[in-house]
């Protein structure tokens, strides 16, 4: 669940690898209206307009645990994943659930 949490964080927060985007974190959790549109074109619920790049990148993300974080980048996603979980903790279990690799 942390590998999730970690890479979201990191995504949320600025991933800069080369194929990784640039996100400005406080638009996306302090306008509901975007996140609900980012949250459902994640689960495959809605429309992906402007997002596309962000389903791209995250299950690479949590793939690769993150790898391709700065410490820059490590150091938001403290402040992203608090205020993610503080706002929107029922759709990070949904995400979780979702993005996380089952146990065998």
């Amino acid at each position: 669940m942390r590998v999730l949490v970690l890479c979201f964080g990191c995504l949320l927060a600025t991933v800069a690898a080369v194929e990784y985007v640039e996100i400005d974190t406080g638009i996306l959790l302090d306008d509901e209206t975007k996140w609900k549109m980012l949250f459902n074109c994640l689960m495959g619920r809605g429309p992906c307009d402007g997002f596309e790049a962000i389903k791209d990148t995250l299950p690479k993300l949590v793939k690769s645990q993150c790898q391709g974080c700065t410490p820059e980048q490590k150091e938001k996603f403290e402040k992203t994943l608090k205020q993610f979980l503080e706002r929107y903790p029922a759709d990070y279990k949904e995400l979780s659930n979702k993005f996380l690799p089952k146990p065998y």
